[in-house]
């Protein structure tokens, strides 16, 4: 497996784009704010036709996921991406999590010290007939003496389109119980009017991908089958966390997980 390895020279509130694949290019872009629990908002900024793709944090069957590594950075602490809901592509039988074109990834960048230096290297996937799996190293000094009004507004919209946690009288979703004999998540839908299949399922810290939802013979319960993945001893005791698409926007349910006994 061959990487591209990039070092882009940085300017104040944003990196250089850098070619990455033949149609796709990515940079870096900062808030230039620092909030008053230390932390500032950078993100990831991809430039790449329709018929192109990266992924979610549970990136699929077939997809590559994104890793951070900022160990070489000065008074930097942890890094935190905050992932837009994707959308389930089934292509040739498997089910990946992707985002297409132009895309942005909102990421939380924890400040311990002064004069801070982002050394980041990451590694990603970019896919069209082919997938690359691109490794970049970037450099960045952030800066706070003036905020970049441009930049935080699109880190801003992107957030809008993260799942946010259900915060509402009556819960869209029910029970969430897992069926080991048929290898099965079982969902408890009670408002008929979510859309059922935008949600995504994932247990705990688990990279399990569950295949879309299909009706069951019980009303109202929706049955999403595992598809490879770790065994499912060490799911009790963990949440499981719904995703779904509602009027209001993207929304995130997180319960215990319960079994079929």
């Amino acid at each position: 497996m061959s990487f591209l390895v990039l070092s882009p020279v940085a300017i104040a509130g944003e990196t250089l784009w850098q070619q990455v694949t033949a149609d796709a290019k990515l940079r870096l872009i900062f808030s230039d704010t620092l909030s008053s629990d230390g932390t500032t908002m950078a993100a990831l900024e991809i430039a790449m036709p329709q018929s192109s793709n990266t992924y979610w944090r549970v990136p699929g069957e077939t997809g590559i996921p994104l890793t951070l590594d900022s160990s070489a950075s000065v008074n930097i602490g942890e890094l935190t991406p905050v992932w837009p809901i994707p959308r389930r592509e089934v292509l040739y039988g498997y089910v990946d999590y992707i985002y297409r074109g132009n895309f942005i990834l909102p990421i939380e960048i924890a400040v311990t010290g002064a004069s801070p230096q982002l050394n980041l290297q990451m590694i990603l996937g970019v896919c069209s007939e082919v997938c690359v799996p691109v490794k970049v190293q970037i450099s960045h000094d952030l800066v706070f003496e003036q905020r970049d009004a441009g930049s935080a507004i699109r880190i801003s919209q992107a957030i809008a389109n993260t799942p946010i946690p259900w915060d509402m009288a009556q819960s869209p979703i029910g029970s969430v119980v897992f069926d080991d004999e048929r290898a099965m998540l079982l969902v408890e839908v009670n408002d008929a009017n979510l859309d059922v299949s935008s949600i995504i399922a994932t247990i705990g810290s688990e990279t399990t991908v569950f295949a879309p939802p299909q009706k069951s013979p019980i009303p109202g319960i929706y049955a999403f089958e595992k598809l490879g993945g770790s065994e499912t001893e060490n799911w009790r005791g963990q949440n499981v966390s719904i995703i779904f698409i509602s009027p209001q926007g993207p929304y995130e349910i997180s319960q215990l997980l319960e079994f079929l006994d």
